[in-house]
């Protein structure tokens, strides 16, 4: 099983790029002066702030970029101790959550969906990422996926509105859609393009 690091960099391969290319000068100083891990966590911390900064002022792809750096740092070293561990851990995957919101602002729903089951992959009982893929497969069409996860996410958090809310559009969507189905079959057998089944008793 890949880690969160691999996982990471394979899926943000093009954003890791681009902001290496931009950056290799403090790439450069970051893994060749071997800062302590408190400051490496604090760098990719402020990184993230201005990614988020960066987001509200509706510049998604600059902020892609700022969390791929910030991502790229807690990658690129090794943490010894368990209390920075642990915080590398919530760091990553706030970042992705932060990322997979970008994605959404893009209108990418695909990578929405792909970063969020990356982190649910991880975290099986984070409802931001469920709630988030939900809403990407709202938009892609998918309501039935989008059902599931909504499902398990009302059952981890039931008092969570939003995912009750959206819970029932679903249920309505797939409700509506299965009846115009229904509709759409009768009105074809109405036709006379309704095929019957084969009679056994009937056949040569």
């Amino acid at each position: 099983m890949r880690s969160l690091g691999e996982s990471f960099i394979i899926f943000f391969r093009k954003e890791i790029i681009v902001a290496m290319r931009m950056s290799l000068s403090f790439f450069y100083n970051m893994f060749f002066d071997s800062l302590a891990s408190k400051e490496v966590l604090k760098v990719a911390r402020n990184m993230k702030v201005e990614g988020n900064s960066l987001f509200e002022l509706g510049k998604f792809e600059d902020a892609l970029e700022k969390y791929g750096n910030a991502e790229v740092i807690l990658v690129g070293y090794k943490f010894e101790e368990k209390v920075d561990r642990t915080e590398f851990w919530d760091l990553s995957l706030c970042i992705m959550l932060n990322s997979s919101a970008c994605f959404s602002k893009l209108k990418e729903f695909e990578r929405v969906g792909q970063v969020c089951s990356i982190i649910l992959d991880f975290q099986p009982n984070n409802v931001k990422a469920m709630y988030r893929r939900a809403m990407a497969a709202i938009e892609l069409g998918r309501h039935e996926w989008a059902y599931w996860d909504l499902v398990l996410a009302a059952e981890i958090s039931p008092s969570n509105q939003e995912v009750m809310k959206r819970l029932e559009e679903v249920k309505t969507s797939i409700h509506r859609e299965k009846s115009k189905d229904q509709t759409q079959g009768d009105c074809l057998k109405g036709l006379g393009l309704g095929v019957p089944p084969h009679n056994k008793s009937n056949e040569c």
